[in-house]
């Protein structure tokens, strides 16, 4: 991977090879659809094909795949996996050079020998050039499963014979140390700080790409950004809510802010709550706690 990343180029897109002279060049991709994967496919007839790209930066190819997603599948959590591409990618990656970017790249397609050595990768198809933090000097898939929850199968739920079939998220945390290692020291520091937090980069990408993984990826960045996937959850409810939302539903509206009724996440909670439950909002817990009444909000 070390010497796949040693191929550099100076856009996004697609590898094509002019068949007079030989050379290779980045060209546009054939439409953003075939980079998508959907929970349900669009009905053909209905999809605009449209040529995309090439793209100059990692957030304008991302933004582009979000704005694809958004034609036909918007929504609060969308809007705030949208404010996590904008924040949360490392800048100093984001412009060229870009490399080749692995389709596939888990273990099923990595031919090993008796000895150990790895003699092959396979299942190139779709093959393109893309963001560093994504493309070869990014980390296996296979040890950063922990990062796309809808296909985890270890749960602190589980039976320790149910886990058994799959690592830990602390034993992940360690694979990315060792194969980090070997990257510092094979590429002698040239790779190490594309590779150390490649992870939270490619979680964002299949976010963005994939419709069946969106959910789960969010609620992990939400911890990851937040502190708290409760506070994510608070945090779409509020989007749900407002008006740059609403805005974005319809192009009619003009932007305004509104002082309204401030719900926190624990108001929606206990709303539900039987009416025997102690009030625990109000509770003496109150007093000890200077900053509970903060915490509910008004």
């Amino acid at each position: 991977m070390v010497e796949l990343s040693a191929l550099e180029f100076d856009r996004i897109g697609r590898i094509d090879i002019d068949d007079i002279t030989g050379q290779h060049h980045i060209v546009s991709f054939p439409d953003a659809e075939h980079l998508i994967v959907r929970r349900e496919a669009l009905d053909p007839d209905a999809v605009q094909v449209e040529e995309v790209g090439p793209f100059a930066s990692s957030h304008e190819f991302l933004r582009c795949l979000m704005e694809r997603r958004g034609m036909t599948d918007d929504s609060p959590m969308l809007a705030l996996l949208q404010l996590f591409v904008s924040a949360v990618p490392d800048q100093s990656f984001d412009g060229p050079p870009f490399t080749l970017f692995p389709p596939d790249f888990d273990s099923q397609n990595v031919l090993v020998s008796d000895d150990g050595t790895i003699t092959g990768l396979i299942d190139w198809d779709g093959v393109y050039v893309g963001p560093r933090q994504g493309g070869a000097a990014a980390y296996p898939s296979w040890i950063t499963v922990d990062w796309n929850p809808t296909f985890y199968g270890w749960s602190h739920l589980s039976t320790a014979e149910e886990n058994s079939q799959f690592d830990s998220a602390a034993e992940l945390d360690r694979f990315r140390k060792m194969y980090l290692d070997i990257i510092d020291r094979v590429s002698f520091g040239m790779l190490t700080s594309i590779t150390r937090n490649s992870h939270v980069w490619s979680a964002l990408h299949i976010a963005v790409t994939n419709s069946i993984a969106t959910s789960g990826i969010v609620d992990h960045l939400s911890k990851y950004v937040f502190g708290s996937g409760v506070l994510g959850y608070e945090v779409e409810e509020g989007i749900k809510n407002s008006a740059w939302y609403r805005i974005r539903q319809s192009a009619d509206h003009i932007a305004q802010v509104v002082d309204g009724e401030r719900h926190s996440v624990y108001t929606l909670i206990f709303a539900h709550l039987p009416p025997e439950t102690p009030d625990v909002m109000n509770s003496s817990d109150t007093e000890s706690n200077p900053d509970a009444e903060d915490a509910t909000g008004p």
